[in-house]
């Protein structure tokens, strides 16, 4: 479906795939949530180039969908990388940075590495607080899980939607 959409279309297109992945979390749809994330990643990466913000925010959503099916080990090192790039492309202490860590906080609790999820949750929250830290466009409501509409099984830390904003602490 991406794969079609003109350079006009593509940021809705994806954003509503988003939410239907999303969607698919909600409802216990894991391999298929899976699926659609490695597809929007794939056109992402394709027509908005490896490091563009929303590119990083689709590799989050996947490694998501990674801790959804009990993939620890791989979502956590597919968020360590993202979140080297993310870094590099937009600096330390930006709003995905931020989130990105804490969302391999949040992995590497699932992974039982519990002072490593620490020390990045304490890494980050006072500069997440910081009245310096710069900001960017959010994604939309509707592009992001809260974590009320979660299963259970998915308030340790998975994140649903664009964007890097598993921001809360769940553990």
């Amino acid at each position: 479906m991406l794969d079609r959409a003109t350079d006009q279309s593509f940021a809705a297109t994806r954003n509503t795939l988003d939410t239907f992945a999303s969607a698919l979390n909600r409802a216990g749809a894991f391999a298929e949530e899976h699926l659609l994330r490695q597809h929007v990643l794939e056109a992402a990466t394709h027509r908005l180039g490896f490091d563009h913000p929303d590119t990083l925010g689709s590799r989050n959503s996947l490694a998501t969908a990674l801790r959804g099916l009990g993939q620890y080990q791989g979502a956590a090192e597919l968020i360590r990388r993202t979140l080297t790039d993310c870094e590099r492309t937009l600096g330390p202490d930006h709003p995905h940075a931020l989130a990105i860590r804490n969302n391999l906080a949040n992995a590497l609790y699932g992974l039982g590495q519990h002072q490593e999820a620490t020390d990045l949750h304490r890494q980050t929250l006072p500069t997440a607080n910081a009245p310096s830290a710069p900001t960017t466009p959010t994604p939309s409501p509707a592009a992001t899980t809260s974590p009320e509409r979660r299963p259970q099984s998915h308030k340790q830390g998975a994140a649903g939607g664009r964007g890097c904003v598993d921001v809360v602490g769940r553990r």
